[in-house]
């Protein structure tokens, strides 16, 4: 929203450095969740789409289809998005970094990030909602998708997650730093 996006705009100018943060980016009729970055200087700018949406979460799988053979009321027990996937991505840049980006579901899937790191990217960065997952072992496993890929790709991670694990792996798969919220 406009709102938010002027929260983040003045924080980054109040703090006089640039942030990544997470948010949905309408373009045409499409939403993608998406990885920003907010510069000090008062920008926002898409620079990772998720490209492995959750299904039944963030779509509905099949939507036409389903919506010929079942009633209204059964998909409406289902409170879904209607995203779209981003495109597979290269090394985006951040205050001249060059990382991989990856959301949530994301990091499960390993071949996503050979093409950042074939562009140069340093560093995995992992932005998740794990919300839906407090309570579950879903958020250690989740956790675990992100050391694998750092140890898979001889990078550091860097994970941001609410309700979830987040924390600094080095390429090792050793946890630096961790925090959860």
């Amino acid at each position: 929203s406009k709102e938010w996006s002027q929260k983040f705009i003045s924080l980054a100018e109040g703090l006089n450095t640039n942030l990544l943060v997470g948010g949905y980016y309408g373009q045409d009729e499409d939403t993608y969740n998406t990885l920003f970055e907010v510069s000090k200087t008062g920008t926002l700018q898409p620079v990772y789409l998720k490209q492995f949406l959750v299904p039944f979460g963030e779509y509905l799988p099949a939507e036409n289809i389903l919506k010929q053979i079942v009633s209204e009321e059964w998909l409406e027990q289902f409170p879904m998005g209607h995203l779209s996937s981003g495109k597979p991505q290269g090394a985006a840049d951040f205050m001249d970094v060059k990382f991989a980006g990856m959301i949530c579901y994301d990091s499960i899937f390993s071949d996503l990030l050979q093409k950042p790191i074939q562009e140069g990217a340093k560093i995995i960065l992992v932005s998740s909602n794990e919300s839906w997952y407090v309570g579950s072992t879903a958020l250690w496993q989740h956790f675990a998708h992100s050391i694998m890929r750092g140890v898979e790709y001889q990078r550091y991670v860097v994970r941001s997650a609410n309700g979830g694990y987040s924390a600094i792996i080095d390429a090792h798969g050793q946890v630096l730093q961790e925090g959860t919220l």
